[in-house]
């Protein structure tokens, strides 16, 4: 694996990062939005012939999904969408 100095491709994260409520955070990827990155998502789900579904969907409601029980929360920050987590799950 080749070293790059282009910051599009670090997906490190670092600990500024890291808010003090998450126990773990996550770098999804470089995107401008949470919409662009959920689009981005759903996308590798739908066949080609499909992709006109995607300019149907309720994005608000794909993050409520993502997000429900609390237990991740998504955010951009930085031009990257991070994932953190936010509590351990039952047991």
């Amino acid at each position: 694996m080749t070293s790059t100095n282009d910051d599009d491709f670090d997906l490190t994260v670092h600990d500024d990062d890291r808010p003090a409520d998450a126990l773990d955070t996550e770098c999804l990827g470089h995107y401008a939005t949470l919409d662009a990155y959920l689009r981005a998502a759903v996308d590798t789900l739908v066949l080609p012939e499909g992709q006109w579904l995607l300019d149907c969907l309720d994005l608000g409601r794909v993050r409520g999904c993502l997000e429900s029980w609390g237990r991740y929360r998504l955010r951009v920050h930085g031009g990257r969408v991070f994932r953190d987590h936010m509590q351990t799950g039952p047991g």
